[in-house]
């Protein structure tokens, strides 16, 4: 048990410590203790803890104050005070508290939240010791424990992509069609052109040397000769055009099917010009 006694101690010696106040200081308490002083009538004595051999207020902040003011320009004040040997902070605090609590005054809800906190987190204490020291239970600590909240980091560099419009959705269906109408109708392969020639010359040795009609013209294939590389649009131009030999069966009239013209369409439209030249000799 810490041993107590009353003794006549300086008030400039006194240190108040605002980590050990549990409870905020009112004026208008310490205006009540100053009438008292001055009445002679203020008895009760401050609590005090001595550690290290300097005295720390632990109890009578208002009284402290109300002691400065009323002999305030009258030199070194001696007044009343119970001593306590403390051996260290914490029992500074708890001390504080106990003594708070006997004057008749309730803590209000906030003072004993912060307490329980500063006996759990910064002493350390168990739950349910800070529980019984300040007269609470589980379900009254339960409103002071707040939900843990998950953040998600996010990238505030990274580029996330937008939701396409009714335009852009439709070009993309457009372009798609397109892709997958070109991946039909693949380039001949070398067999495939000389199989396409011969069906090509069947009509020639039929006719007795006469001159292959529109049709035939058209179906009949071009060998690509070895000179200067062809350029890009030259290129474009015989792929379609080979699609077109390709899907035409011998024996079509060209101007009246319409998938042909639809080939040729793609070719641009000077093919268009010249397709319609020779169907018209």
């Amino acid at each position: 048990m810490n041993q107590e006694s009353i003794v006549q101690v300086s008030i400039k010696d006194i240190v108040v410590d605002e980590a050990v106040r549990t409870r905020p200081i009112s004026k208008v308490w310490i205006n009540k203790f100053k009438e008292l002083i001055g009445l002679g009538e203020l008895k009760e004595p401050l609590l005090v803890c001595i550690l290290k051999g300097i005295y720390y207020l632990v109890d009578g902040n208002h009284r402290l104050e109300a002691w400065k003011i009323a002999t305030e320009g009258n030199g070194d004040i001696k007044i009343p005070a119970r001593v306590v040997k403390c051996e260290n902070y914490e029992q500074m605090v708890v001390e504080a508290f106990r003594a708070n609590k006997k004057h008749g005054l309730p803590y209000q809800e906030k003072e004993r939240e912060a307490l329980f906190w500063k006996f759990t987190q910064e002493f350390k204490w168990p739950k349910k010791k800070a529980q019984a020291e300040l007269g609470i239970s589980d379900e009254h600590t339960a409103e002071w424990y707040e939900p843990e909240i998950v953040t998600i980091p996010v990238d505030k560099e990274a580029t996330y992509p937008e939701e396409p419009t009714p335009e852009e959705r439709a070009s993309i269906v457009e372009e798609t069609i397109i892709d997958e109408r070109a991946s039909e109708a693949e380039t001949p392969t070398q067999h495939e052109r000389a199989m396409l020639l011969e069906k090509t010359n069947e009509p020639e040795r039929a006719s007795d040397g006469e001159s292959p009609s529109c049709g035939e013209r058209a179906k009949m294939p071009k060998e690509p000769t070895q000179s200067e590389p062809i350029s890009e649009d030259t290129a474009a131009i015989v792929f379609h055009v080979r699609r077109l030999i390709h899907l035409i069966p011998a024996g079509w009239q060209c101007p009246q099917n319409p998938e042909i013209k639809e080939l040729i369409g793609a070719l641009g439209d000077k093919l268009m010009e010249a397709y319609m030249e020779v169907c018209n000799d």
